[in-house]
């Protein structure tokens, strides 16, 4: 993934968090999540990272720092963040090309 690409869709993701929470003080950050993720015209994967950013940014806002410095933390960590995510995704990929996923029409 480039870089730029992945910390352009992080500052998004995030971005957008702040933005809906200044309208929606209230909001869960499941109500957030949902609402920020399906406005990002991103790939699957992209939207991963951000979904990865985003939680990030609530457990910092969570401990009370502020938005530029939740922002900057989360920029920080965008090279752990894709690495979590493709090492989540590496069973997946061996399985495939294993031919251990499920056959269409079988029952696991």
């Amino acid at each position: 993934m480039d870089k730029k690409r992945v910390e352009m869709v992080v500052v998004m993701g995030v971005s957008k968090v702040f933005n809906y929470l200044k309208h929606n003080p209230y909001a869960t950050e499941e109500e957030v999540m949902a609402n920020v993720v399906r406005e990002l015209d991103v790939s699957s994967k992209l939207k991963r990272v951000a979904v990865g950013g985003i939680s990030r940014a609530f457990k910092y806002l969570q401990q009370g720092m502020k938005e530029k410095e939740v922002m900057q933390r989360v920029l920080n960590e965008v090279d752990e963040i894709v690495k979590g995510i493709e090492e989540s995704e590496r069973p997946v990929q061996k399985a495939r090309e294993s031919g251990e996923e499920e056959k269409e029409g079988e029952e696991i």
